[in-house]
């Protein structure tokens, strides 16, 4: 997930209320794995996770930040959606698109599968051929 302020000011903890930034996800959050900022010299604001929320403690999302946090989910193709309130602005959504080597994966799994059937269909006939003999 990456939070970006593309405003020319920065959103500091008045801007929620507060309010810790709540996000919630379609897939139950096993962990975040990495949390960068961009750029890295300015701070990250820590997360914590329970189930499907995340959590942003309160903090400030400078002018220009991108900050990025990288979770393991279980689920597929999970969404993510804000759950807190910003005044003056809004959260918008942009897809990412995967990258080629998902699709490379997608197929490699699908001979994988093939091949699967392919052996199982062939052990038997090889059994119902002994069998008969």
């Amino acid at each position: 997930m990456t939070l970006t302020n593309v405003g020319n000011r920065d959103l500091d903890t008045s801007h929620f209320g507060g309010q810790a930034i709540e996000f919630t996800s379609s897939a139950r959050v096993v962990d975040v794995l990495a949390k960068l900022s961009s750029p890295s010299s300015q701070r990250v604001i820590p997360v914590s996770f329970n189930g499907n929320r995340l959590d942003l403690t309160p903090g400030t999302l400078h002018r220009r930040q991108a900050l990025v946090y990288r979770a393991l989910v279980d689920g597929a193709d999970p969404t993510v959606d804000a759950v807190a309130t910003l005044s003056n602005g809004d959260f918008v959504r942009h897809q990412v698109t995967r990258p080629d080597e998902s699709a490379f994966q997608r197929r490699v799994a699908l001979i994988a599968a093939a091949i699967g059937v392919v052996a199982s269909v062939a052990s038997a006939a090889i059994s119902a051929f002994a069998a008969n003999r």
